[in-house]
């Protein structure tokens, strides 16, 4: 039962990056840079899901109470790592259009 309802939270997780990227980017704006914003949103609410589900590590935890902070610290990790990736195509795509739009300008 705790799979689907970290199945659910995800989703919802991923639901909310998208819905935050169609406020705050314009449509004219390009997917580089709904690519940044979706990454920060995503590093973001993976933190806020570490402060929730994980939180502080309990003094005297059972082996079942640190197995279970485990398994939602790798999914704060994997959540964290989609969000660095999305940041990073967005960061790279545009320094490369930088880049050969100042060294391919015609002479």
């Amino acid at each position: 039962m705790e799979t689907i309802t970290d199945v659910l939270i995800m989703a919802l997780v991923i639901g909310v990056v998208i819905y935050l990227c169609r406020l705050i980017v314009k449509k004219k704006d390009s997917a580089r840079t709904l690519s940044i914003v979706g990454g920060l949103l995503t590093i973001l609410l993976g933190f806020v899901y570490m402060v929730v589900f994980v939180g502080l590590p309990y003094p005297d935890a059972t082996l079942e109470e640190i197995a279970q902070q485990n398994f939602h610290m790798n999914i704060t990790n994997m959540i964290v790592g989609v969000g660095i990736v999305g940041f990073l195509v967005g960061l790279v795509s545009g320094v490369v259009k930088f880049l050969s739009r100042t060294f391919m300008r015609p002479k």
